[in-house]
């Protein structure tokens, strides 16, 4: 009798980070002449991603990365894969290699045409589009064998490549989406990038992950991210500037075919500071020590107060008042932050105690006056837990009081600590004085949060900014107003603009009462590679129109912008619901968008506290500050303001992922019919013109072929409606 040999050819394509499996063989029994018992094999089981780290480096213009990938074959039988890593078109690699299992296979550099017939060829095959969004890269091939019945398979991949700068700024791309696994999500998954520049290290920034960043000095920073049953949707993207400037200046832009372009200017001061180049402040603390802020609170104000006195300049000056039913100052007027001040300071704040209304109006006037004689940037840092109860209350005659009070032009920046507060009072506050506001939760520490502000504020740069571009047409830049600038912050301004080619950015302000001015040259390229800008932009517009409404009141102009916006770029807002659900549909969903804008409204109209209204200010201040990127796997823009815990288990949040895709540069919505439409899809339009494509077939992959880009969204192996150059594509169910 003749053994049953029993052929073991399961082929995977093995992605980064993940896998995107097809079997090409399935296992099976080769014939023998004696009658034999098959034996049972088991369907295969999709191949798991148990962890994946990534370690990279960043020298002048040169990359290195380390990829450690664990994956986890949970079949009883031998498996080959085949490790694909994609690569930018224009990436130049000097090394590359694989350990797998503790031994080193040689690997394979494809160029973007190769791997392209690689990437269509599997995609023609299997019938499925999940490479596509690597067509028009380079590839790295390497063969994974054997992959052992129920074990780990470790690989570890290196390679370097050289970056590109365009516009003074350094983009670096970690190819993120292909390690979406076969099944399931990725059970860990870290990041981290070191970055040192010889030459001064100023913008960094990651429009696509929120990272932790911690500078090293004016030439280093280190940045990383880090999370649990990861799905990988989005590239890692990282963009820096270098320059040895005091002051740096960097663009990133954004500009369609056809249409005005995007962009994002960054301003980013030196994160040293030479003892001979500190720049003197004027600072007024002012604590509210109200009844209401008796217990943890008040201990925790005062240990703020203190950590703010003890970290004053020689050169600085300050004053620091109380306030309950009256206010009380340490001293008349302004002093030198000399030690017996300072020491005086803190026996003035051991002595604080909890008690009394609010006397909010009261205090507001007495550090206007305390600030009077300023040497160097006036600031107020004002905090509060409650409403104005003693003296003035009336919101407007408070902040007219104040305007006129305010000879000095000192920056007003405020806290609201609690639920109880007047965000209306205190939002405007600080934005008709050139400062900022905060608020400090229930479930925050006010030290914390306090002490993060004067870190922040501890060294002025440049006061009284503006910037110029000669030659340049722009509009619909945000913020409208210009910040102060901080050594160690970094300034994002978002806007549009028409035309480009290279300019010259001149930037002016005031050091030290004596005016200065920068002038850097730049490119406002023509491109359309940073797909992010768009929304990033719009976010941030749609933030401040919100914030006029819910400041001055309703505004039909303002939300119709807010409705077009929102389509367009798949913001949630209160003025957007229909975005999310249809009436018909689900009902209680709908009324849930109604109640919101209700809800908004009647906080534009009263401004009275809340946790709601807390809520709102903080998600539109952060938008505004667009000092963030949004979570991994949570897309920003969603600004309908519920309180956390307070009615969202009614399903809004899941309603509008269900709903709103976002794909690369595109918002897409899911209708009825199961299909994805473009939000550039005009029906009256389009209708009666949609180009029908069938997937896989000759057309469509020729129309891969004239846009390379539409890739990452057939790759979402969807029925959708893609809009093109103003032509609509039906890319029909298969």
């Amino acid at each position: 009798m003749k053994a049953v040999k029993l052929v073991d050819c399961v082929a995977l394509v093995v992605a980064l980070l993940g896998v995107v499996a097809h079997e090409a063989l399935a296992c099976r029994v080769m014939p023998t002449p004696m009658p034999i018992v098959r034996p049972d094999v088991p369907p295969r089981r999709a191949l798991e991603t148990r962890s994946h780290t990534a370690d990279i480096t960043i020298k002048g213009s040169v990359a290195q990365v380390a990829v450690n990938a664990v994956f986890y074959n949970p079949n009883p039988y031998v498996l080959e894969g085949t490790y694909f890593f994609p690569l930018e078109a224009n990436a130049s690699v000097d090394a590359f290699e694989m350990d797998i299992n503790g031994k080193m296979v040689k690997g394979e550099l494809l160029d973007a045409d190769k791997a392209r017939g690689i990437y269509e060829g599997i995609v023609r095959q299997m019938k499925d589009p999940g490479l596509l969004e690597f067509v028009g890269t380079k590839m790295l091939k390497c063969r994974v064998y054997p992959m052992n019945p129920n074990s780990e398979t470790k690989v570890k991949l290196t390679y370097s490549l050289a970056l590109r700068a365009e516009g003074g700024v350094y983009e670096f791309t970690y190819p993120f989406r292909s390690a979406k696994p076969e099944a399931g999500s990725i059970g860990t998954v870290a990041l981290r990038v070191k970055v040192e520049q010889p030459d001064g290290l100023k913008t960094v920034y990651s429009p696509s992950h929120q990272v932790d960043v911690k500078r090293a000095g004016d030439n280093e920073a280190t940045l990383g991210f880090e999370g649990t049953k990861i799905d990988p949707e989005r590239d890692f993207k990282l963009y820096f500037s270098t320059s040895k400037k005091d002051v740096g200046v960097a663009v990133v832009t954004h500009k369609p075919a056809a249409e005005d372009g995007y962009f994002m200017l960054s301003v980013t001061p030196s994160v040293e500071e030479k003892p001979a180049e500190a720049q003197p402040k004027s600072i007024v603390f002012v604590a509210d020590t109200s009844g209401s802020m008796a217990g943890e609170k008040i201990e925790q104000a005062k240990n703020a107060l203190r950590f703010c006195v003890n970290s004053l300049k020689p050169v600085d000056h300050f004053g620091l008042i109380t306030f309950a039913t009256e206010p009380t100052a340490f001293r008349d007027a302004l002093v030198s932050a000399s030690k017996d001040n300072v020491k005086a300071a803190l026996e003035f704040i051991d002595k604080i105690e909890a008690r009394g209304g609010t006397a909010i109006h009261d205090a507001l006037t007495l550090a206007l006056k305390t600030i009077k004689g300023a040497k160097g940037l006036p600031m107020i840092a004002f905090m509060t837990d409650g409403l104005p109860t003693i003296g003035e209350t009336n919101t407007q005659a408070i902040l007219k009081a104040v305007a006129e009070a305010n000879s000095e032009k000192a920056r007003l920046f405020v806290f609201g600590v609690g639920y109880d507060v007047n965000t209306e009072l205190l939002d405007r506050l600080a934005g008709d004085n050139r400062g900022a506001s905060d608020y400090v939760t229930p479930k925050e520490n006010i030290e914390v949060k306090v002490s993060n502000f004067y870190a922040k504020v501890a060294n002025p740069v440049l006061s009284d900014l503006k910037l110029e571009i000669p030659g340049l047409k722009t509009y619909d830049v945000y913020p409208k107003a210009l910040p102060d600038l901080f050594r160690g912050t970094q300034l994002m301004l978002l806007g549009r603009f028409q035309g480009g080619g290279a300019k010259a950015i001149k930037l002016s302000g005031t050091v030290a009462g004596k005016p200065q001015e920068f002038v850097y040259e730049t490119t406002f390229a023509e491109t359309a590679d940073n797909g992010f800008l768009p929304r990033l932009w719009a976010v941030r517009k749609v933030a401040y129109l919100l914030d006029e409404i819910r400041l001055r009141g309703k505004n039909k102009e303002l939300e119709d912008e807010i409705v077009k916006l929102g389509k367009q770029f798949g913001i949630v807002t209160p003025y957007t619901s229909f975005l999310v659900v249809e009436d018909s549909a689900r009902p209680q969903l709908a009324h849930r968008m109604l109640e919101a804008r209700a809800n908004f409204e009647a906080g534009a109209r009263d401004g009275r506290g809340g946790r709601s209204a807390v809520e709102h200010a903080q998600q539109l201040g952060e938008a505004k500050s667009g000092a963030a990127a949004p979570a991994p796997g949570k897309p920003a823009g969603d600004l309908y303001g519920f309180a956390e815990g307070e009615k969202r288990d009614l399903g809004l949040d899941r309603a509008a992922a269900a709903t709103i895709v976002q794909i690369g540069d595109k918002t897409f919505y899911r209708k009825p019919d199961g299909f994805l439409y473009d939000s550039l899809y005009d029906e009256a339009k389009h209708k009666d013109k949609l180009v029908e494509v069938k997937p896989f077939s000759d057309e469509y992959f020729a129309l891969l072929k004239k846009h390379p880009g539409i890739g990452r969204y057939l790759a979402e192996g969807k029925p959708m409606v893609l809009v093109l150059d103003a032509t609509a594509y039906k890319i029909v169910k298969d």
